[in-house]
């Protein structure tokens, strides 16, 4: 006869009965370990590296609602949206580029706690709304890193101006602005 020892059980990769995935190490599919964010690769990056608070990332993004109507994006415009991560961006989109590498683009389902929360961004985003984006990373550069580049005018732009192109979306509801 075939008996299951307990021991056993934990080790048989079963996907009928939860939605944890047991091959994913926590930080690839619930980042956060509290479900507020969720993520699905979509294409691997590169690398080991990923970005820290204080770091300027240059994405491509497109953020949805929960019935899939686009709130916002810039896969149609020229160029990357660039921010510094913990700075001016909701929160998930900190937690979700921290878990990225150069190059890696994901999906992303954010709870109203780590994006626009109980007040919403009238007109597009509803009040209490989980929001899914895909991200892409193209590049990044940590903080330290400025001042051996070239680029350190590029960081004192983006802090002082915004990104050289505007804000996306600037009708309200953009990851580059912090609700208030």
């Amino acid at each position: 006869g075939s008996h299951r020892t307990d021991e056993t059980d934990e080790l048989v990769y079963d996907d009928s009965d939860t939605d944890s995935d047991g091959d994913f190490p926590l930080d690839d599919k619930d980042i956060n370990g509290d479900g507020s964010v969720l993520k699905t690769i979509i294409t691997k990056g590169t690398g080991w590296s990923k970005p820290r608070i204080g770091a300027v990332a240059a994405v491509k993004f497109k953020g949805m609602l929960g019935d899939g109507t686009v709130f916002d994006s810039n896969l149609e415009r020229e160029g990357s949206f660039e921010f510094t991560v913990g700075q001016g961006v909701i929160q998930g989109w900190s937690d979700a580029v921290r878990s990225m590498k150069k190059g890696e683009k994901s999906q992303f389902v954010i709870e109203p706690s780590h994006a626009y929360g109980e007040e919403g961004s009238p007109p597009d985003i509803p009040a209490n709304a989980a929001l899914t984006f895909e991200i892409e990373l193209l590049s990044f550069s940590q903080e330290k890193d400025i001042s051996e580049h070239e680029d350190g005018s590029l960081w004192k732009r983006v802090l002082e101006e915004g990104p050289p192109t505007g804000p996306p979306g600037a009708d309200g509801a953009t990851p580059g602005k912090t609700p208030s």
